[in-house]
């Protein structure tokens, strides 16, 4: 058991409880029902009351859950905002001209608008970070679209690089980096990736390149429609795999907080007697004066 861990504010803290236990009168929070949560929350113990819903068990047990998906999401979602940041300015900087996806928006570079918009979501988690964790699953979707599109104006506009291979990164990358709940977020995967290979057709029916001139339509959504099938299982299986782990933790940590009595008094498992332990102590008491007495 780690004895402390960085908090979302940077800050250190000596335990893993997200909040304080509320009076006995006072309706109980997700917060202190499950006080035994990821280390990085112990900083929203004065803050989360806000809007953290308290109506009843079930809207608390649910929202102590998105809690719980965010804390775990949260370090590789700052790590994955940052790094796609600078690819998109290393894009502009490496390709300076103009990359319009669509004719008809001929002064829109989805590079510059992503880079920016990235920027803004990335200083807000660490200027404004309880609103930034109560519109969370905003912020990851606009993330995904907008990275979705810079991409697609840079596979427009640089035709010669290797898209094959290069596809399942940020898409693996939006499994990982810019999750929520894997129950709130397929169906936007699903669409994302759908417009992703709707829009890729149209760009090889625009190329002027030769490879694309000579195809037909059918021929062109045959390879993206295989794409997507492909992209999509990555996707939603990497982020069950993910949400399978921190579901099992959550579970751990609730039974651990509402069933005290599985563990023994020192810590350990119940029915476990450590070399330590009191009764330990008793049985050997007992049996020296069992031998005192023979």
């Amino acid at each position: 058991e780690l004895s402390s861990a960085v908090s979302l504010t940077g800050e250190r803290h000596p335990h893993f409880t997200i909040v304080r236990a509320r009076r006995a009168t006072a309706p109980r929070s997700p917060r202190a029902r499950f006080p035994d949560g990821p280390p990085c929350f112990d900083a929203f113990n004065n803050n989360l009351d806000a809007f953290v819903s308290v109506a009843d068990d079930t809207s608390g047990k649910a929202e102590a859950y998105r809690l719980h998906v965010i804390a775990s999401a949260f370090p590789l979602h700052v790590v994955n905002m940052t790094i796609t940041i600078v690819c998109a300015i290393v894009s502009k900087l490496r390709y300076p001209e103009f990359m319009p996806l669509f004719d008809r928006l001929p002064q829109l570079d989805f590079r510059e608008v992503f880079a920016i918009g990235g920027f803004v979501l990335l200083s807000t988690t660490q200027h404004a970070r309880v609103a930034y964790i109560q519109h969370f699953e905003l912020a990851c979707d606009a993330a995904n679209w907008l990275g979705m599109l810079a991409r697609l104006s840079i596979n427009r506009h640089v035709v010669a690089l290797p898209w094959e291979l290069l596809r399942p990164i940020p898409a693996l990358g939006s499994a990982i980096g810019t999750r929520y709940e894997f129950a709130k977020q397929w169906k936007h995967h699903v669409l994302r990736l759908a417009a992703s290979s709707a829009i890729s057709v149209y760009l090889r029916r625009e190329s002027e390149s030769p490879e694309f001139t000579t195809e037909t339509f059918t021929q062109a959504c045959v390879p993206e429609a295989l794409i997507f099938v492909s992209l999509l299982a990555l996707v939603l299986g990497t982020q069950w795999w993910l949400e399978t782990v921190d579901r099992k933790s959550f579970d751990a940590a609730a039974f651990e907080t509402e069933c005290p009595s599985s563990r023994s008094d020192d810590g350990g498992p119940a029915g476990v007697v450590h070399s330590g332990s009191s009764a330990t102590t008793r049985r050997r008491s007992a049996r020296h004066r069992g031998e005192g007495d023979g």
